[in-house]
C-alpha cells in the first residue's frame, strides 16, 4: 500500500484518483447512462481550445504539469485527516499548520472546527479555533497534529491504513487511538459544542426578531401615515393611539 504513505500519496495518489474518476465515468456509459457525456466532451473541447489558442500549451502538458500537481497538493490536506474512534468527535483531525498551509487550504486543516460549525466562513475558522483551543483539543480526543511536518516525520514511508485493511499480519501503522483519559474532558467538550450551537441559534433568533420588529414597525408607520394623512414617517410614528383614533373619528 505504497500510496498510503505520505510520499506515495503525493507521487501516485493523483494517478489513482484520475483512474477512479475515469472508471466511474466509463462505468456509467457501460450501464447505458450517457447523461454526463455531453458535459465531459464540452469541458475537454473548451479546455483544449483555450489552452491551445490562449496559452499556447498542449492539453497533456496542462494535465501533467498543473492538474496532477494540484491533486498532489490537495492530497496533503486530506492525508490522515480522519481516524477510527468510538466517539465521532475523536475521528477528525486538528492540524496546527503553518500560515502557508492554512492559507493554501483555506483553514480546512482545522477540520474538526469545520465539521462542528460548517456555517462559519473559511477565514474565521482559525479565529474560532484559537478562541477555544483547549476545548477543541479535548473534544478531538487529542487528535492534534502540529503541522504537516509531523506527518512527514511519522509516515514518509510508513503506511496509514484502516485497521480492517491491515490483515492478520498487522502491516502498516495508524495514529494512536483516542485516549480513554479524555472521558471527563469529552463531557465538557460536548457541553462546549452545545453552547456553541446554542449561541448560534440565539443569534439567529435575535436576528429574526429584529426583522419581524422592523417589518411590523414599518407596517404600523404606514398605517398611521394613511390615518393621519401625513407624508412624514417621523410624524406618523409620533402619533399616539388616541390621536390616531381622533383622526379616524374626524374623517368619519
Amino acid at each position: 500500500m505504497v500510496r498510503n504513505t505520505f510520499f506515495g500519496r503525493l507521487l501516485i495518489g493523483p494517478a489513482f484518483a484520475i483512474a477512479a474518476t475515469g472508471a466511474q465515468a466509463l462505468g456509467k456509459i457501460v450501464q447505458g447512462d450517457w447523461r454526463d457525456v455531453p458535459a465531459w466532451l464540452a469541458h475537454f473541447a473548451a479546455l483544449t481550445a483555450w489552452l491551445h489558442h490562449a496559452c499556447g500549451m498542449p492539453a497533456w502538458l496542462f494535465v501533467i504539469g498543473v492538474g496532477y500537481g494540484a491533486l498532489s497538493l490537495g492530497s496533503i490536506r486530506s492525508f490522515q485527516e480522519h481516524r477510527t474512534a468510538h466517539d465521532p468527535a475523536h475521528r477528525t483531525v486538528i492540524n496546527e499548520a503553518a500560515w502557508f498551509w492554512w492559507l493554501l487550504f483555506l483553514n480546512n486543516n482545522y477540520r474538526l472546527v469545520h465539521h462542528d460549525l460548517p456555517h462559519v466562513p473559511w477565514f474565521a475558522l482559525r479565529t474560532v479555533y484559537e478562541a477555544s483551543r483547549e476545548q477543541y483539543i479535548a473534544r478531538s480526543g487529542g487528535f492534534l497534529v502540529r503541522g504537516y511536518s509531523e506527518w512527514i516525520a511519522r509516515f514518509s514511508f510508513g503506511v496509514v491504513a484502516h485497521p480492517a485493511a491491515l490483515g492478520a499480519a498487522g502491516r502498516g501503522r495508524t495514529y494512536a487511538p483516542a485516549a480513554t483519559g479524555y472521558v471527563v474532558k469529552t463531557f465538557a467538550a460536548k457541553t462546549f459544542a452545545g453552547k456553541t450551537a446554542g449561541k448560534r441559534e440565539a443569534v439567529l433568533r435575535r436576528r429574526a426578531r429584529r426583522i419581524r420588529y422592523a417589518t411590523l414597525k414599518s407596517a404600523t408607520a404606514t398605517r398611521r401615515c394613511s390615518v393621519c394623512s401625513s407624508s412624514e414617517p417621523a410624524v406618523a410614528a409620533a402619533c399616539s393611539t388616541s390621536a390616531a383614533l381622533r383622526c379616524v373619528t374626524s374623517s368619519i
